[in-house]
C-alpha cells in the first residue's frame, strides 16, 4: 500500500479551491484508514484460521489487544478529520443562495434621503423591502449622539451639567458642523448645528436630601429659544428626572444645557443625554 499523493499546482488557490483541496486530502486520509482497518481484519482472520492446537491463546489475546488499541487511535483520527471537514465546508460559498439586490447608489460626499414625492418629503416607507447591505451614507438613518455624566459626579450649584461624549454621529463629516460637547469659560453645553430640528432626551438619577430645581435651556447667541424648569423633592434621598423635548429648526447654531438652579451641590449617580437629529 503506497502513501496517498496530493496533486501539486503552481497556481494561486482561491478560497473555494483551498477548501476543496482540504476536502480532497480528508478523503485520501479516510481511504488510508480504511486500508489499515482492512489489514487488521485480515490479521485477525489469519490468526483464527490456524489450527486450534497450534494457536496459543495468549497470542490471540495479544493480537486482539493490538487491534483494539489501533481502532481507538483511528477513532481519534476520525474525530479530527470530522472537525477539519466541518471547518472546510463552512468556508465554502453557499451555492443555493440568491443574490439580493444591492442598495441604490448615492453621491459619495452628500448624504441625503432618496428623492421623495414633491407633496410629502419623507424617507422610504417601512413596507419597502430593506437592502441586504448595511446602511450606507446615502440611506436615511437618524443621527443620534449620546453624552454621559461621570458616575457619582458632584454637580456644583448654579452651574451647567458637565457631559462627556459617549458616541457621535459622522453624518456631517464632510464640510458641516456636528453635534458635540463644547466648554467655554467653565460652562458646558451641547452644540446643535443650524438648519435642523432636534429631540433631546435626558435621564438623571440624583442623590440629595434637599429639593432640586433644574432648567433645560437652548440658547442662540444671547436669545433663549427654549427653556423648561424641573422642580422635584427627593424620595429616600433620590430624585429621578426624565424627559424628552424638541428644539425647533433654527437658522443659526444653538447651545443646549442642563443647569442646576439650586445653590446646593448634588451628586449625580447616573446620567445620560441623547440628541436626535430630526431632519434626516
Amino acid at each position: 500500500m503506497s502513501m496517498p499523493k496530493f496533486p501539486q499546482s503552481c497556481e494561486i488557490l482561491t478560497r473555494e479551491d483551498a477548501a476543496n483541496a482540504i476536502l480532497s486530502s480528508i478523503a485520501m486520509e479516510e481511504a488510508a484508514l480504511s486500508h489499515i482497518l482492512n489489514a487488521e481484519g485480515e490479521k485477525i482472520q489469519h490468526v483464527l484460521e490456524k489450527d486450534s492446537t497450534d494457536t496459543d491463546s495468549q497470542l490471540i489475546l495479544d493480537v486482539n489487544k493490538s487491534v483494539a488499541h489501533l481502532i481507538e487511535v483511528i477513532n481519534d483520527a476520525q474525530i479530527i478529520l470530522k472537525n477539519k471537514m466541518r471547518l472546510a465546508i463552512s468556508i465554502l460559498p453557499d451555492c443555493n443562495c440568491q443574490q439580493k439586490p444591492p442598495c441604490p447608489d448615492s453621491p459619495p460626499l452628500k448624504p441625503q434621503c432618496p428623492k421623495p414625492p414633491p407633496s410629502k418629503p419623507s424617507c422610504p416607507s417601512p413596507q419597502e423591502p430593506p437592502c441586504s447591505k448595511p446602511p450606507s451614507p446615502g440611506v436615511c438613518k437618524p443621527c443620534i449622539c449620546r453624552f454621559l455624566v461621570s458616575d457619582n459626579f458632584v454637580w456644583p450649584g448654579s452651574s451647567a451639567l458637565m457631559l462627556e461624549e459617549y458616541n457621535s454621529c459622522d453624518k456631517y463629516k464632510h464640510g458641516h458642523d456636528c453635534i458635540r460637547v463644547c466648554r467655554l469659560r467653565g460652562d458646558t453645553y451641547v452644540l446643535l448645528p443650524a438648519n435642523s430640528a432636534y429631540r433631546v432626551e435626558f435621564d438623571l438619577r440624583l442623590k440629595t436630601s434637599s429639593p432640586v430645581l433644574i432648567a433645560a435651556t437652548a440658547v442662540q447667541d444671547d436669545d433663549i429659544i427654549f427653556e423648561k424648569e424641573y422642580s422635584h423633592k427627593p424620595e429616600k434621598h433620590i430624585i429621578h428626572i426624565m424627559d424628552a423635548i424638541e428644539i425647533p429648526k433654527q437658522h443659526r447654531a444653538a447651545k443646549f444645557s442642563l443647569r442646576l438652579l439650586s445653590q446646593k451641590n448634588i451628586r449625580v449617580e447616573e446620567g445620560i443625554v441623547s440628541v436626535t437629529h430630526l431632519d434626516f
